[in-house]
């Protein structure tokens, strides 16, 4: 894959200048997964797909190349007991990736006696989370039967070359125009800052000093296989789904927690909802591995007295309007705009600080056919955990038998007591939903 990165990829590449955005998932295992299978899957898999072989060239335009990329490292990490991997997933987190040495994938197994996890890490520059599940459901699928055979997908290009066209959209800003405004608009950021710079040297104000990217938490929170179950049917009896009801009790949890629930009569909540596109794309994506999701934010109102399963529903249209023609449609025109200014979306702005009381990701990956039994080894359960910039916290969602709730967080914006709150106050809003007793915040919703 030979390359200049697009827009979003530019995006993400920005951003992770603020905050390690290293897309991580996991499944838990009983029993033990052979290094040496591992290792000539990874090879495997990697040579699989193009985007996997790859590092980023740092120019006035960054491109990706292959030139020089390895095999995707596996460390071997000594388990210790049930809870280490907690530590594992942490370190991942925080662990940014030598972009320009690559490739930008890497994986970790937490190995026991009895008992083992394993990790893929990706970089956001170069792969949403969907993107990264596949990559691990193919390890473990050639672990489980080597002679598998994978067949090659040529590159796939990006999501910004494949949105789909007709009545709502008007064709792709040529490529002669893009870039017309760059210089201009490059030259006034600059502009802005050195003012700004100067301001401050005038009224004598120190310079800010560098500060390194801040750390990366969450918190694991678990519903039991029966809860999960029972949650499962309450949403299709709603005629709902488990997203919609996840963004209202997050909401409200958050406004609950974070006390705009007091201070406001109905709080604006913030939801960024990562919606995969692959098979709205032309032509389809399939699974290939890359960016093939956008995430739009929708608004959230959660209020005393409200009907749970009315906003669960509201939250639920909103998903839908997302995946229409004429919102991919508009999707393309914002590419086009700033494509045209040659400038990314970097997300320093505080936008999301001014529009909504909170702002949250709930990222539900949902179901995949991840094997259930790799040889001897049975799959418990796997995980999803994330961050990005300017939101309070990312809901990573995965589902086998039971719901895996791991909320991802920066200490800076939100601390680890709050958080913890928002997980068990989701928890007594989802146990009411299933017909349990309110508790908690839950008693402000109203169930029917």
């Amino acid at each position: 894959m030979h390359r200049a990165l697009t827009t979003i990829e530019r995006s993400f590449l920005a951003m992770a200048e603020r905050m390690v955005m290293n897309p991580v998932v996991m499944v838990r295992c009983r029993g033990t997964l052979p290094p040496d299978a591992l290792r000539s899957a990874i090879e495997r898999v990697q040579a699989r797909h193009d985007a996997l072989r790859v590092r980023i060239v740092r120019d006035a335009s960054p491109w990706f190349s292959p030139r020089g990329v390895g095999v995707a490292p596996l460390r071997i990490v000594n388990r210790r007991d049930e809870h280490h991997w907690q530590q594992v997933v942490r370190e991942e987190l925080n662990d940014p990736f030598d972009v320009e040495r690559g490739p930008l994938v890497r994986f970790v197994l937490v190995q026991g006696a009895d008992a083992c996890e394993l990790l893929c890490v990706t970089d956001h520059v170069n792969a949403d989370g969907r993107s990264g599940l596949f990559v691990l459901r193919d390890v473990l699928r050639l672990v489980d039967d080597p002679s598998r055979r994978l067949v090659p997908l040529p590159d796939a290009g990006c999501l910004d070359e494949r949105l789909p066209g007709g009545v709502f959209d008007l064709g792709r800003v040529p490529r002669a125009l893009r870039g017309i405004m760059g210089d201009r608009s490059r030259w006034l950021t600059q502009a802005r800052a050195a003012y700004r710079d100067e301001r401050r040297r005038l009224q004598g104000v120190p310079p800010p000093p560098a500060t390194a990217r801040p750390r990366i938490d969450f918190v694991h929170h678990p519903l039991d296989p029966e809860r999960t179950r029972a949650l499962v049917q309450a949403c299709r009896a709603h005629d709902n789904t488990v997203q919609g009801a996840l963004t209202i009790a997050c909401a409200h949890a958050l406004a609950h927690v974070r006390g705009h629930l007091v201070r406001r009569r109905r709080p604006k909540i913030g939801r960024i909802s990562p919606i995969d596109i692959r098979s709205a794309l032309e032509p389809s994506v399939g699974e290939h591995f890359g960016i093939f999701a956008w995430a739009p934010t929708s608004v959230h109102r959660p209020h005393v007295g409200a009907d749970f399963w009315d906003l669960a529903s509201a939250a639920r249209a909103s998903l839908a309007r997302a995946r229409r023609p004429w919102a991919l449609a508009g999707l393309r025109r914002v590419i086009d705009a700033v494509e045209m200014l040659d400038l990314p979306l970097d997300g320093s702005s505080r936008w999301p600080h001014a529009m909504f009381d909170a702002s949250m990701v709930v990222s539900n990956l949902g179901r995949i056919e991840i094997p259930r039994r790799v040889s001897a080894t049975e799959i418990r359960s796997f995980g999803f955990f994330a961050m990005i910039p300017n939101v309070d916290f990312v809901l990573g969602v995965q589902t086998l038998d039971q719901l895996e709730l791991d909320f991802s967080y920066c200490p800076e914006r939100i601390d680890a007591a709050a958080v913890k709150r928002i997980a068990v106050e989701v928890e007594a809003i989802l146990d009411a939903a299933i017909g349990g007793t309110p508790r908690g915040c839950a008693r402000q919703l109203g169930f029917r």
